[in-house]
């Protein structure tokens, strides 16, 4: 589980990074980040309906998409909002191609340290 201080929960922020941060997505899921202006990095996760309609399954996803990211967030640079959106395509993918899509977005979007 990812600590407190790195979730992003509100919809105020979740608005916020949408409507002003950047995007780089690949054919699995999409990453959009803004810089927030704080010490800490935080993360919020979005599966939509239109990738499953069963609740399990996208809760199976946002945890494992929590799990990659407890993995990664000591590498991440801080101060920044990230947004994580999976895409339909999610269910064809192994855990370990999940994972790799996951740090190479991060990557590009100059997240690491």
């Amino acid at each position: 589980m990812l600590p407190l201080k790195n979730r992003l929960k509100k919809e105020k922020d979740f608005q916020c990074v949408f409507n002003k941060g950047r995007v780089i997505s690949s054919d699995l899921m999409s990453v959009r980040f803004l810089i927030n202006g704080m010490d800490n990095t935080r993360v919020g996760f979005i599966v939509s309906k239109k990738v499953s309609k069963k609740a399990v399954s996208r809760n199976k996803i946002k945890r494992m998409f929590r799990e990659m990211m407890r993995g990664n967030i000591e590498k991440m640079k801080g101060g920044f909002d990230v947004i994580v959106t999976a895409k339909g395509k999610i269910f064809e993918a192994q855990s370990e191609e999940i994972d790799e899509t996951m740090g190479r977005l991060l990557e590009r979007s100059n997240l690491f340290k």
